[in-house]
């Protein structure tokens, strides 16, 4: 028996060696319409989303299979993977229970693989939403209203008590002349349900009204017929490989890295391939078509638009999917509560005997605490031995994250305390030390590179040297610490190191080698959609093509709206001469995504 729209469904169990037919009465016509052939061999997958509210059961069975044979399923929502189980079968049966709180609400795509990949069934489902719906509160500011009066309107969003932000889309109509529209979907209906299926879907909004028996039945039956669809594997001539590899490429600080190109390979005998892709302005990339069909493990090379390796340190991939390894099947292991209950107890006996040892034990305030210390800061072996001196005034460290700067003088610019830097017209530079005179008429401090003086007369030699080089600058400005030097130290001393690699110690800067990654795969599949016949009969598209709607019905339309804060917004219309009643229709999604459908009627006359 069918419902009221024409949809219904039979469990039937087919005998192998038998042949079926559906029987049709269509105007006291009768009609017999063959069904498909037995197979011999093969798999069939049930889904049950009506029975238990709470949970998802599937059921798999294949005949002519090994004793202990090996599926996958994989579910999936609007191209999303949101789950993917490796199941093993027993004699050819498994039973799967799934929590429906671990699936997102909507239509959800269920596909079985057989153990070598291959698609062989797949069924939509469709799972509630398990928190109440946005409310959506329309009010006016006044209870009448006179011929053309401004109205005010206020709408005002509450999830659960609390105030939500979405963007929203509003009309206004006289109820009187526009009718409510039960045909179309609304914006909830369509995410949730209608977005996924072809053909026209009638009354599509009663579907969502309640989560009752007989209204999941006939959205399982409407499942059955506009979202039925057929597996087949694809061909080899418009294969592209069932798997995308997406995420985003991210620097030290976690920010996008503009233009970053991911390169892909794969060493595994028979899948072996070399793929790349770059990365947007948001750091993203995808990586599509890639004929995996297992568990494979990839190296990935990050490099910049011109092909230069970037180092670990600077770049990190970050992956996007659920999926990181198969789950297996554990609906048949039930938990041991018993056990449970025994470790409960035992670490409330722990907690309560060692409470100092726990979050809940006794806190003390203390009172001010000052913490005093000496700055340790040894001096390196190998630069003890390539100066003089023991001691310094100013110390300037240049490591890996240092700026890169343009020559040694703008190194020590702005840096230590009580040296000037001077940049002339001629492109040199004069630099002083404050406090410390010489009795050479001089004002140039000693310049020494790894303990060898330099000549500096015209504010041009440290030019000549690179910056990169630099990873020490120490500063001597007193008779105590520069009087080692001599008359030459008069103006002060001024001691560039060079880097060096020391005993024992680890080069800090990573090398730009492969990441390893491991990633798992599906082929791609063909599917064959439900596409109802629509042959319109001329009188009806005359009819369609006569009735339009008057501009006096519309009182007042606008397609953005954003609100506050705390969910409210409000609206300013003029009414019209006629309208007594107001016909309100708000819909929109929040910032999180969620749908929000309002509609109510307003006596304004």
């Amino acid at each position: 028996t069918t419902n009221a729209r024409g949809m219904g469904s039979v469990v039937m169990t087919p005998q192998e060696g038998q042949t079926y037919y559906a029987e049709v009465l269509d105007n006291n016509q009768r009609q017999l319409v063959p069904l498909p052939p037995v197979e011999r061999a093969g798999f069939c997958l049930s889904a049950d989303a009506v029975s238990d509210t709470s949970r998802l059961l599937l059921t798999i069975m294949g005949t002519n299979r090994p004793a202990t044979d090996s599926v996958y399923i994989l579910i999936q929502q609007q191209g999303r993977l949101v789950d993917g189980r490796k199941i093993q079968l027993q004699s050819g049966v498994a039973r799967v229970s799934l929590p429906m709180t671990q699936l997102p609400p909507g239509l959800n795509q269920v596909t079985l693989y057989d153990d070598a990949a291959r698609p062989q069934a797949e069924r939509l489902v469709f799972l509630p939403e398990r928190v109440p719906p946005i409310r959506v509160v329309l009010g006016v500011n006044k209870t009448r209203y006179v011929p053309r009066e401004q109205a005010i309107m206020s709408i005002t969003l509450n999830d659960d008590g609390l105030p939500t932000v979405a963007a929203l889309s509003a009309s206004i109509t006289d109820a009187e002349q526009v009718p409510g529209d039960t045909a179309a979907a609304t914006i909830r209906t369509h995410l949730l349900l209608t977005g996924e299926l072809r053909g026209r879907v009638e009354q599509p909004n009663t579907y969502l009204k309640s989560n009752s028996s007989e209204t999941r039945r006939a959205l399982d039956d409407l499942l059955l017929t506009q979202g039925w669809r057929r597996l087949s594997g694809t061909p080899a001539t418009e294969r592209l490989g069932g798997v995308s590899l997406t995420g985003r490429v991210l620097d030290a600080k976690n920010k996008p890295l503009t233009g970053a190109q991911v390169v892909v390979a794969s060493t595994v005998p028979g899948q072996s391939f070399v793929r790349s892709a770059g990365a947007d302005e948001r750091g993203r990339f995808r990586l599509a078509g890639l004929a995996i069909a297992d568990t494979v493990k990839l190296l990935v090379q990050l490099t910049d638009r011109q092909l230069k390796d970037i180092p670990a340190k600077d770049a990190r991939l970050v992956l996007e999917g659920p999926l990181r390894s198969w789950e297996p099947d554990t609906s048949n292991i039930l938990p041991n509560w018993t056990l449970l209950r025994t470790q409960l107890a035992a670490a409330r006996i722990r907690q309560e005997n060692d409470a100092d040892f726990y979050r809940d034990k006794n806190t003390k305030l203390l009172k001010e605490v000052t913490v005093r210390a000496r700055k340790f800061d040894e001096r390196p072996d190998d630069i003890k031995r390539r100066s003089l001196h023991n001691v310094s005034d100013g110390t300037i460290i240049f490591d890996e994250t240092a700026t890169r700067l343009p020559n040694l003088y703008e190194m020590i610019r702005g840096r230590l305390a009580g040296v000037s830097v001077l940049q002339g017209q001629n492109g040199g530079y004069r630099v002083l030390v404050r406090g410390v005179s010489s009795i050479m008429g001089s004002t140039t401090p000693l310049f020494l590179l790894d303990g060898v003086p330099i000549q500096d007369e015209d504010g041009t030699a440290l030019l000549a040297f690179n910056p990169g080089d630099i990873e020490r600058v120490e500063v001597l400005k007193n008779a105590g610490s520069a009087g080692i030097y001599g008359v030459r130290g008069g103006n002060g001393v001024i001691a560039f190191y060079t880097k060096s690699i020391r005993s024992g110690q680890v080069e800090k800067k990573p090398k730009a080698g492969m990441i390893p990654l491991q990633l798992i795969g599906f082929p791609s599949v063909q599917r064959e959609f439900y596409v109802p016949r629509y042959d319109p009969k001329p009188e009806e598209s005359q009819s369609a093509a006569s009735s339009r709607v008057d501009r006096r019905d519309v009182l007042y339309w606008k397609p953005v709206i954003q609100t506050d804060s705390q969910g409210r917004t409000q609206l300013i219309f003029p009414l019209s001469d006629v309208v007594r009643t107001l016909r309100v229709m708000v819909q929109g999604v929040t910032t999180d995504g969620r749908p929000v459908v309002g509609e109510a009627l307003l006596r304004v006359q």
